[in-house]
């Protein structure tokens, strides 16, 4: 995966934890030995890092013991510049150590507190942006209420179906790309290892550039070298094509974001003009 700046890079993965339900923080950074600029960094999940021992379990303690917030995660991502815009993914740890956070608590892990509840991060046609009066404000909700009307199908496959009923316009047509994409794609079994199966996927006709799905048959999941899923929480045209495959007409449970449902409301109180806004909602990732 490539980004266009190491700030790219953290804005994607901070929008990656908010979806998911955790904070990040800054890692390690490398310099250039010549031009002294950075080359590398890293960006950690928050509960990184360990209490030392001392402060553990003392008989002496007088206060109260305060939460543990370090857990030693090694949850994070790595980017390394290789030219001008050009930095590219060489790392990607997704195992936490620790239970995550749930979609109400998560406005108020430390690095997205400095985001509105308002969604202002959605990246579609619909971002309320109401400010002053009650007129402006009902203008921008019929404008979001208009990107949440039900999307049209192309292809009628059942999961195409369930989740234009479900999704939100936006994301439903960025799955919808994804899955018009996976049929001009292969899958072909190349492992097997009891629930465990390998895939090795390819465009139809270009046998050039592959991607490697491992599907795990009890659990009902996928995983896929492109990542697309760990970023953004929509399967990606390489995963869909091996659920075809495998005969999965409708995408299973664990696999339809919550913040990312038509069904979502968005609460607005109106005090002497000023709008406070309060969103039941996490957050809805940039779509790339």
């Amino acid at each position: 995966m490539r980004f266009e700046s190491d700030e790219a890079t953290k804005a994607w993965y901070n929008d990656y934890a908010w979806s998911v339900g955790f904070s990040i923080c800054v890692g390690r950074q490398e310099r250039s030995q010549r031009t002294k600029k950075i080359i590398s960094r890293q960006f950690l999940c928050f509960r990184e890092g360990s209490c030392e021992k001392r402060f553990i379990d003392r008989k002496d303690r007088i206060r109260p013991e305060r939460p543990r917030t370090r857990f030693g995660c090694k949850a994070m991502i790595m980017v390394e510049k290789r030219g001008p815009n050009k930095w590219i993914l060489i790392r990607f740890e997704k195992t936490h150590t620790h239970e995550l956070e749930s979609p109400d608590k998560v406005p108020f892990l430390r690095s997205h507190v400095h985001i509105s509840n308002i969604p202002k991060r959605h990246t579609g046609t619909a971002q309320i942006a109401c400010t002053n009066s009650l007129k402006s404000c009902k203008d921008c909700d019929a404008e979001f209420e208009l990107s949440y009307d039900k999307a049209i199908v192309k292809t009628q496959l059942a999961i195409e179906e369930q989740l234009a009923e479900l999704y939100t316009r936006p994301v439903f047509l960025k799955f919808q790309e994804e899955l018009c994409a996976s049929l001009r794609y292969i899958a072909i079994k190349t492992k097997e290892d009891g629930d465990l199966s390998t895939y090795r996927v390819t465009k139809f006709g270009d046998d050039t550039r592959s991607y490697t799905v491992s599907f795990n048959t009890s659990k009902m999941r996928a995983n896929c070298t492109c990542l697309m899923f760990e970023f953004v929480r929509i399967l990606c045209r390489h995963e869909l094509i091996v659920f075809r495959l495998l005969n999965i007409l409708m995408l299973p449970s664990h696999y339809i974001m919550e913040p990312y449902m038509r069904n979502v409301k968005i609460r607005v109180e109106y005090v002497q003009h000023d709008i406070i806004g309060q969103a039941d909602c996490a957050n809805f990732v940039s779509l790339r």
